[in-house]
């Protein structure tokens, strides 16, 4: 049917409700007009370049199906020809030249030609020269060659602890021309045996000090012990031997876990040697004069590259001494003593030193890491280069590698970096086929450095060594074989390379490669095991740790302990679960397999340890305890129980004895791992030496706060009228004369009541003045002639008055009067102090010495007041310096986030207003309050309760009705508010502020959001769940913003939008004096804290504390922004919202439990929580 009507143009706009949408508009209508492919996306979830890759690799696609509409979808291109020239050939463009016909063992004897008398290596008190290693190396070689017919091929077994004769005996190998096999000497006896058997080694050398440490016995080999026997060694000529060997012929041999339930040797040839070598004397500039280390335990292959690449430059290395190890502080202060320049240390052990202080006389200028997964990166002040390494043993040691770029901030763990010298690395899909860069794929390598094999083991070489299918397309690459790491990965648009995981069941713990079939196949040997499967649970901060899943037998019930005792004899320590859960059966897929993601976590289904629990009793007892019960996140520690039982580990052992020194007690790991129970470890444990704090008067200046810069920010129109007051009443007559010396006492004892500010030309500066005995800031006013009401407005009178009296650079900052008001009334006395030196935490400090002084002159005793604890003064220079720290930098992104998200951006922090008076009307001097409280039954309910049914605390319910109070006036579901804290954080060791005065406060931006807002157990857990993951409950925040000396990070967040709401819970307040004491807090007029004209900071100011057994919620508004009516409807609707929260507490209905920051190192949603938790309701075998 024709029609005169023809479309010509046609245009329509299309709206796009996901994150990425694919549109083809084909062009087969018009004659001449191509098909064109479109993506629409989300640019704040995709970068520009990365779709345009993706419309690259559909095109190709689509091209591929035209021209060969036959082919299989998987043999189907994808990457652009210029694509996959980058990946495969650009980006593997690797070549070094490299002495390839040389052995390490000749490029050694070539330094000790140049540099006979430089130190080769050290230990504490011993060291050897080039030509005393080359002589010893010489005459050991000439003895394992005539004695034991060591030659090219022939393996010898090295079993002995980090030591000059460990290098000798490794060099002697070699020169001899055969090739070691290092051993630990702490690995159990069955595993031992096993090696030297699959070795097949002619000889053991070992030292009779191992032997004895270590009671080896070894049955199935030679022994040559390098200490005992050596008198006769040294009869052997010393001149260099013709070893016969080649690059072809093996070095090393490295045993690692293997997943029948035995370890598996990696074959190494000296060809692949050597080009480590290279490469990192190329990558790291090595030099004759730089002093490096060797750390990394005998069997662990790192210790070949802290070994070979120096001693064929010329360079030394140093040994430190095992307690050294043990210690980040201990390790940095080595470092510095011996004046390292370059230092490989495992990871973990690394991102435990970098949270201590460099010592000043560092002479480091690079830091390697490997073995385990980075997940920090260095501040911009790190003086030395921090490398990430990575590599299978496989591929002598190193694959890849980069420098971790300095101050950055990212979330994201730093790359493993591009490949090593002539090594290349292949990101492949199952069909070996290159993925698009971004996309995950499996790691394979070639190269230079490719091992020979596995020895005695030519079916997994087959296995795992591959054809190399891109031989042919990369002319005179090295290598024919692809190595198939089972490393998930992903190519960087920058080249780099992330590591995202393992593919199989094969993992990394602390650097050791670890096959979790072995430890299933030794434990399935014991006779009471039916079924058991093994996992690994990596925690917060990166902690990780082995969890065993076992189904006993019928009738069977083994004891942790039992199965512990059964594989330690079979495998290292490092390969012993740390928690064994006992289950009825394993959790199964549809399929039959085993579901792994259904496996309780620890925290959920651990039992407790078998012997009966014995509660702690001593003050000791009592603190180990605690220290464990934190450190390892169960809620009770008996004396008796095992630390490693209870989940503990090597890495673990750091945090106990770091937390153990601050309490007082010296512990060592090795007594750690010697005496695991409390009640062993007191036996052993020492006092440690702890620095006392200053009892003495304090003077001289002191850096300002970050709370105290936020003030001076603020530009007051009258600074020196910005404080706080306390009224307290005494039944019975108060002695004027005990409370004027209380107060000087009081004066003396917190230093900071003598705090003074001056306004200079760089700023306001804080100092300590000296203490003036003849101008005590306490007055004695007599109302008794006065009638009640006239004593009442007299006070009223006379506190304004004081209130606005005090100066900052002059002082007094304290004021405290006696109100004496006759023999019917109680006395009343009032104290005020500028709030720049005191807030709601030191209240309770300076109440209980004001008492406990009056007391003790009443009595006519000497004041003795407790000692004092850490100083304000060493806390602001502390924080100071803690500021700069990278830790503390890596906050950015989380403060960025509070106040730019869509809901902010958009004006959602911004809350209805009645009068649109602005800040300008927003006064002290129109501030009015609304007051509600709760009665003693429901505060009750409030702090008992709710808590027990959801593991909250109270500021995290008192949240949750206020944000349910907004949501229902706003309209919105979030709300942006200040917060504020006591701020007294555990962030900085050896510091105490129980007993400290001053202004602590820390005050932070935070953005809650409900999803749930209508239902009670949903919202609470919202809630609780972003509060807890407010890092170090915020005090980060005000050190960024204010004593970063980063410009652009403090520029960063002063332009974040500042929120409108703040909330403050002071806490309980009944506890803070005794019944005994002569005085009490009361209610009554104080006088104006702050000058009627000041610019109050907040539109509203939610402050709770407990009072007389009863919650008591203030709001502060201005009556020129709000009207009263409004402001009491949203504290009734808080209210409301509030015994909502309460009354499902108490009576949950099945919604209450756990969420996931409970469990930190499970790493659930709480959907997937809840739906775990309804899963294991079901008996623990025991």
């Amino acid at each position: 049917m024709s029609s005169s009507l023809k479309i010509g143009n046609a245009r329509w706009f299309e709206r796009q409700n996901y994150p990425l949408a694919a549109i083809a508009i084909p062009g087969i209508a018009i004659p001449g007009r191509p098909t064109v492919l479109r993506l629409t996306y989300d640019c704040r979830r995709f970068a520009g370049e990365t779709i345009a890759r993706m419309l690259r690799h559909w095109q190709t696609l689509l091209e591929g199906m035209v021209s060969n509409p036959t082919c299989r979808l998987f043999e189907l291109p994808m990457l652009p020809r210029e694509e996959q020239q980058q990946l495969l050939v650009t980006w593997n463009d690797t070549r070094l030249n490299f002495p390839r016909t040389r052995c390490a063992h000749e490029l050694f004897e070539a330094q000790v030609q140049q540099r006979p008398d430089a130190i080769a290596v050290s230990q504490p008190g011993r060291a050897l020269t080039y030509r005393e290693l080359n002589r010893r190396a010489n005459q050991l070689a000439a003895y394992l060659s005539q004695r034991f017919g060591i030659g090219p091929e022939v393996l010898v077994g090295i079993c002995m602890e980090r030591s000059l004769e460990s290098v000798v005996g490794c060099l002697a190998v070699l020169k001899a021309g055969g090739a070691y096999v290092p051993l630990d000497p702490a690995y159990p006896a069955e595993r031992l045996a096993f090696m030297l058997q699959d070795a097949q080694a002619a000889v053991l050398l070992t030292k009779q000090l191992t032997i004895d440490n270590y009671q080896l016995s070894i049955n199935n080999c030679q022994l040559l012990c390098l200490d005992t026997n050596w008198e006769e060694i040294a009869k052997e000529s010393d001149e260099n031997p013709s070893s016969g060997a080649v690059p072809e012929n093996l070095a090393y041999v490295i045993y690692t876990s293997g997943s029948t339930g035995k370890p598996k040797g990696v074959e190494i040839p000296h060809c692949g040697l050597v080009n480590l070598c290279a490469w990192h004397q190329h990558a790291y500039q090595i030099a004759a004069s730089d002093r490096a280390t060797q750390v990394a335990a005998p069997a662990f292959d790192a210790s070949v590259w802290e070994l070979w690449p120096y001693l064929t430059a010329g360079a030394s290395v140093h040994i430190p001494e095992e307690e050294t190890l043990a210690y980040p502080a201990k390790l940095l202060e080595w470092l510095a003593d011996e004046a390292i320049t370059i230092s490989f240390v495992p990871t973990p052990v690394a991102e435990a030193a970098l949270e201590e202080p460099l010592p000043k006389h560092l002479a480091l200028r690079a830091l390697l890491v490997g073995g385990d997964k980075l997940h920090r990166r260095p501040s911009q002040s790190l003086p030395f280069i921090l490398a990430n390494n990575y590599g299978p043993t496989e591929n002598t040691v190193v694959t890849t590698w980069t420098p971790v770029a300095a101050g950055t901030v990212s979330k994201a763990a730093p790359p493993i970096g591009k490949p090593v010298s002539n090594t290349q690395a292949y990101v492949l899909d199952r069909h070996l086929q290159p993925v698009p860069i971004g996309v995950p794929g499996e790691l394979h390598i070639t190269g230079a450095s490719l091992a020979r094999g596995y020895l005695n083991r030519p079916e997994l070489a087959a296995e795992k060594f591959i054809p190399n299918p891109f031989e042919a397309a990369e002319n005179r690459r090295d290598g024919t074989r692809l190595y198939t790491t089972g490393d998930l990965v992903r190519y960087l648009p920058d080249g780099n390379i992330e590591f995202l995981g393992r593919l199989d069941h094969q993992v990394k713990i602390r650097g050791n490669r670890i096959e979790l079939g072995e430890i299933e196949t030794a434990l399935l040997q014991h006779r009471a095991v039916r079924e058991m499967v093994c996992l690994v649970s990596e925690e917060a901060g990166g902690n990780k740790r082995l969890l065993a899943y076992v189904v006993p037998h019928q009738n069977s019930s083994p004891a942790s302990s039992e199965l512990r005792s059964f594989l330690k004899a079979k495998l290292p320590d490092y390969m012993i679960p740390s928690v064994f859960v006992f289950l009825n059966a394993l959790p199964l897929t549809p399929n039959g397999k085993v579901d792994r993601r259904a496996l309780p976590v620890p925290e959920l289904a651990r039992p407790e340890p078998e012997e009966t629990f014995v509660a702690p009793v001593t003050p000791v007892e009592k603190t180990l305890a605690a220290i464990w019960a934190e450190v390892l996140r169960v809620q009770r520690v008996g004396v008796h129980d095992n630390f490693f039982e209870l989940g503990g580990d090597s890495i673990l052992t750091i945090q106990i004895i770091s937390r153990a020194n601050r309490a007082g007690l010296k512990i060592t790991p090795k007594q750690l791992f010697s005496h695991p129970t409390i009640a062993q470890l007191i036996e052993v444990a020492g006092a440690a030496q702890t620095n006392e704090s200053e009892q003495g008067l304090l003077s001289g200046a002191l850096p300002l706060t970050a709370i105290q810069q936020w003030f001076f920010e603020q530009e007051l129109i009258a600074a020196q009228h910005w404080n706080m007051a306390m009224r307290l009443e005494a039944a019975q007559a108060l002695h004027p004369a005990w409370l004027q010396q209380a107060v000087q006492y009081l004066l003396a004892h917190h230093d900071a009541l003598r705090l003074r500010f001056m306004q200079t030309e760089s700023g306001w500066q804080q100092s300590y003045a000296e203490l003036d005995g003849s101008e005590i800031p306490f007055m004695r006013v007599d109302l008794s002639s006065y009638s009640a009401g006239e004593q009442n407005a007299a006070i009223a009178t006379k506190a304004a008055e004081l209130q606005a009296s005090l100066d900052l650079s002059k002082g007094p900052l304290l004021r405290v009067a006696l109100f004496e008001c006759g023999a019917k009334q109680p006395s009343c006395l009032l104290i005020i102090v500028h709030h720049l030196a005191m807030d709601g935490v030191s209240w309770r400090i300076l109440l209980e010495d004001l008492e406990t002084a009056y007391q003790q002159l009443r009595r006519g005793e000497n004041v003795q007041l407790p000692p004092k604890t850490t100083s304000f003064k060493q806390w602001a220079r502390r924080l100071t310096e803690h500021a700069q720290s990278d830790k503390l930098h890596s906050e950015i992104a989380f403060w960025q986030y509070q106040t730019r998200s869509p809901l902010a951006a958009n004006g959602a922090s911004a809350i209805p207003v009645d009068f649109a008076g602005g800040r300008q009307a927003n006064t002290m001097a129109s501030a009015r309050t609304v007051s509600l409280a709760l009665n003693a039954a429901e505060t009750q309910a409030l702090l008992q309760d709710v808590p027990k049914a959801y593991r909250t605390q109270i500021d995290e319910v008192l949240l949750t009705a206020l944000v349910q109070a907004f949501s229902r006036w706003t309209g919105e579901p979030s709300l942006l508010l200040n917060l504020e804290g006591h701020g007294r954080e555990d962030i900085l060791e050896g510091v105490d502020l129980s007993r400290t005065v001053g202004w602590f406060t820390t005050m932070f931006p935070v953005r809650l959001q409900l999803e749930s807002a209508e239902r009670a157990g949903a919202a609470l857990k919202e809630i609780k769940e972003q509060l807890r993951r407010i890092p170090n409950r915020g005090i980060g925040y005000g050190l960024l913003r204010y004593l970063c000396r980063n410009k652009s990070v403090v520029e960063k967040l002063r332009l974040l939008v500042a929120p409108e709401v703040s909330f403050n819970y002071l806490g309980q307040f009944d506890q803070v004096l005794p019944p005994s004491a002569p005085f009490q807090i009361a209610q009554g007029d104080t006088g104006p804290v702050c000058d009627p004209r000041a610019q109050r900071q907040h539109v509203l100011e939610i402050t709770a504390m407990i009072r007389q057994d009863c919650l008591h919620v203030e709001w502060m508004y201005s009556d020129q922004v709000h009207r009263p009516a409004t402001i009491e409807k949203l504290a009734q609707n808080f209210l409301t919202a509030l015994r909502a929260l309460i009354a499902h507490g108490q009576s949950p209905n099945g919604e209450a439990g756990y969420t996931p920051s409970d469990f930190p190192g499970a790493k659930l949603s709480q959907k997937d929580l809840d739906k775990l938790l309804g899963k294991i309701r079901q008996p623990v075998k025991k």
